[in-house]
C-alpha cells in the first residue's frame, strides 16, 4: 500500500485532491513539449511522479493531477520549480515547495503541514492542522484555521500576513520590519499550549481570533 505520494516538476502545476469513494490513486499528466518525459514508479510504499527533460531547448512542462482515497496515513511531498501547487481536502502530513508560484491548501486535515514559495503567495483555507509552517521569500500569506492548532509559524521577506484562528490564549511573537500589527480575539500568555510566530520583513500582520 502506498503511504507517501511524492510529486515533482521542474515546470508545471500540481493539483492534489481526495475523494471518499476512490478505490485507488488516480494520476493524470498533461505534457507540454515533445521533449518532456515523465516517470511513475512505486518503491517501498512511495509513489513517485517525476518530470524529466530530454533537452532544455523548447517547451518542457508537465501539469500533474492526482486524486487519492480520503484516508489517514497517506503523506504528500510536492515540489515545483516554477508553477502553482494546490491541495484540496487532503488528509495526512503534507509538504509543498515551489521556487516561483503560489501554494494553496483548501480544507486540509493534517497533523503537520510545511509550505514554502521562493516568490509567490501561500494560502491555507479552512484548515484543520496540528502544526503549520509557512514561508515565502516575496509574497503574501493568508491562513484560515477552523480548529485549535498547537503551532503556527509564518514568515515572509516582503508581504502581508493575515491569519484567522479560534479565539483564545497563545504564546505570541509577532514582528514586522516595516508595517502595522493588529490583533483581536487572542490573548498573549507565555504558558499557553498554543504558539503563533509571525514575521515579515516589510508588510502588515493581522491576527484574528474567532469565537
Amino acid at each position: 500500500m502506498v503511504s507517501l505520494v511524492r510529486v515533482g516538476t521542474d515546470s508545471g502545476d500540481i493539483f492534489v485532491t481526495s475523494a471518499p469513494d476512490l478505490p485507488g490513486i488516480e494520476v493524470q499528466a498533461t505534457i507540454h513539449g515533445s521533449r518532456t518525459e515523465i516517470e511513475r514508479r512505486v518503491v517501498d510504499g512511495v509513489l513517485e511522479l517525476e518530470q524529466t527533460c530530454a533537452s532544455w531547448i523548447g517547451v518542457c512542462r508537465v501539469d500533474w493531477f492526482v486524486a487519492v482515497p480520503r484516508r489517514e496515513g497517506l503523506a504528500f511531498e510536492l515540489s515545483a520549480g516554477s508553477g502553482n501547487i494546490e491541495a484540496d481536502e487532503v488528509f495526512g502530513e503534507l509538504s509543498a515547495e515551489v521556487g516561483s508560484g503560489n501554494v494553496t491548501i483548501t480544507e486540509g486535515t493534517s497533523p503537520r503541514v510545511n509550505l514554502a514559495s521562493g516568490s509567490g503567495n501561500v494560502a491555507v483555507r479552512q484548515g484543520n492542522i496540528g502544526r503549520l509552517v509557512g514561508h515565502t521569500g516575496s509574497g503574501n500569506i493568508g491562513v484560515d484555521l477552523v480548529a485549535p492548532t498547537a503551532w503556527v509559524e509564518l514568515d515572509t521577506g516582503s508581504g502581508n500576513v493575515d491569519v484567522g484562528l479560534p479565539a483564545g490564549a497563545y504564546v505570541l511573537d509577532l514582528d514586522t520590519g516595516s508595517g502595522n500589527i493588529s490583533t483581536s480575539g487572542v490573548v498573549s500568555y507565555r504558558n499557553a499550549g498554543q504558539t503563533v510566530l509571525i514575521s515579515t520583513g516589510s508588510g502588515n500582520i493581522d491576527l484574528r481570533g474567532r469565537h
